[in-house]
């Protein structure tokens, strides 16, 4: 009996239809075909014989590996069938974006002859198989996993209703997931640590060293833990520790061939960061406070001339920036006295060797009816001076305003230098003349007002010190953001 016609009412594909190579298990690569056969324009009824074969060209082309299906004894009534198509998992007939075509050969159950259907139909993926064709990913789920390849690309993409990617070690070692490159090195390791009771990731080069580790911090509380090493050789280069030693503070730790950095969250003052002694220069410093010093321990007579100034030291600090300089000047004075003599001695600190500011010649006296002897003191004197950038030199001077037999030596000397930024008060620096204290004005005890009127001045000086250090700042930035343009360009 010569067939006719064959209709395809439907092509109802699985969601798996070009999406992988791999065929995990749970897919199924078969599809229902519903089809209406009329045989001399009447619905046909009885057995048939229907050959599936899938090509890769719509007209002539190639059988594609796998594409052939014979199915007997097909049932068909008034002219409608339904058939289950499955070409199995051995060939690649839906291993490949490119579209594919089915070409049916129709005769009846057991009888020779066959007619081939035309044209061949092409075939319709099912949504899900066509957002695989789309995106180039093949979307998994289920209760087991494979990986998938698509295009040339291993991808794997979770439904957000399948719940998460599990990976459990079936036997003792802890499960692990390695990422290895097309000729078979490892270049990446994802598991398990038994040690941390957490997830690690390993990183690994080209050369085959790794450059950069992962996990849970192995201290009580956990935490994070970060390691990149520093050359082919798996030394640690920088260490981020999230929990270092339990404390719930974080440390950071940069190692390298000569120096190392610590910066250390845990620790306080100068043990929370550590540097190289040569990390930090006069300019990096910007206007931080330092301190110089000298020290002299043996006796030094004074001149028995009261036209003479003796400096008895002196100390130089390198100011980073125009600021102020705390001067301190301590000793011991030794006086030998004679009855019906005054002895005077006058100590200060100054920036110059030729004399004393007005308020800093302080002077040790002994009266003329104190009986003859040697007299000892403790000596302190220090004043604030305003320094320039670059170096500051202050002395340490003393006069013996007695001829002899009056004497007097000092010993012990200790003359320091402390450089201040900033000044966050008032400072008055006019009343330091080179006037003698007899030229200078006397004055009286401070009243309410005179405290009161200092507190202003103090508050009024703070803010203008607050305005220019902003005024600074957006000169900074400005300089800042003129280079990073610059940068841009």
């Amino acid at each position: 009996m010569p067939i006719r016609s064959l209709a395809a009412a439907a092509i109802i594909a699985a969601s798996t239809i070009a999406a992988s190579s791999a065929h995990a298990q749970f897919i199924d690569d078969s599809f229902t075909y519903q089809g209406s056969l009329m045989d001399n324009g009447v619905p046909a009824n009885g057995l048939y014989d229907i050959d599936f074969f899938v090509y890769d060209s719509e007209v002539g082309g190639n059988i594609v590996p796998g594409g052939f299906l014979p199915l007997f004894d097909v049932e068909v009534v008034d002219g409608l069938f339904s058939v289950e198509v499955d070409f199995g998992t051995s060939g690649s007939v839906f291993d490949s974006f490119e579209p594919r075509y089915l070409e049916l050969h129709v005769s009846e159950a057991g009888q020779p002859g066959t007619t081939i259907l035309a044209p061949r139909q092409k075939f319709v993926p099912a949504p899900l198989a066509n957002f695989a064709l789309r995106s180039g990913y093949a979307n998994l789920s289920g209760t087991s996993l494979q990986a998938a390849y698509s295009n040339g690309i291993g991808r794997i993409v979770m439904d957000s209703d399948s719940g998460p990617i599990q990976l459990q070690g079936s036997g003792s070692l802890d499960p692990t997931l390695e990422l290895i490159n097309s000729i078979g090195f490892t270049r990446g390791t994802l598991g398990y640590s038994a040690l941390s009771d957490g997830g690690f990731l390993n990183l690994v080069g080209p050369q085959g060293f790794r450059f950069a580790r992962i996990e849970a911090d192995f201290s009580t509380g956990g935490g994070g833990f970060l390691s990149l090493t520093r050359n082919n050789t798996n030394l640690e280069g920088i260490v981020l520790d999230g929990n270092a030693g339990g404390t719930g503070n974080a440390r950071v730790s940069i190692f390298g061939s000569v120096n190392s950095i610590w910066l250390d969250t845990s620790a306080s003052a100068d043990s929370s960061v550590i540097l190289p002694s040569d990390a930090i220069s006069a300019l990096e410093t910007l206007n931080e406070p330092g301190v110089a010093e000298t020290i002299l321990s043996g006796g030094l007579p004074l001149t028995q001339d009261n036209a003479t100034i003796d400096t008895l030291s002196s100390v130089t600090i390198q100011a980073p920036s125009d600021g102020y300089v705390l001067v301190i000047a301590s000793a011991e004075l030794t006086i030998s006295h004679q009855l019906n003599t005054s002895s005077s001695v006058n100590l200060g600190v100054s920036t110059t060797t030729l004399a004393f500011p007005t308020n800093l010649d302080h002077e040790t006296r002994i009266d003329s009816i104190i009986p003859s002897g040697s007299f000892d003191y403790t000596v302190s004197t220090h004043a604030i001076f305003p320094a320039s950038e670059g170096p500051n030199t202050y002395y340490f001077l003393g006069d013996l305003n007695n001829p002899a037999p009056t004497a007097a030596t000092i010993f012990d000397q200790q003359l320091s230098a402390v450089f201040i930024p900033t000044a966050y008060g008032f400072a008055n620096f006019e009343s330091m003349s080179d006037l003698p204290d007899e030229f200078t004005p006397t004055t009286h005890p401070m009243t309410a007002r005179d405290i009161q009127n200092e507190q202003i001045r103090s508050l009024q000086a703070d803010n203008e010190r607050q305005q220019r250090e902003l005024e600074e700042m957006r000169a900074q930035f400005e300089q800042l953001k003129r280079e990073l343009d610059e940068l841009d360009r």
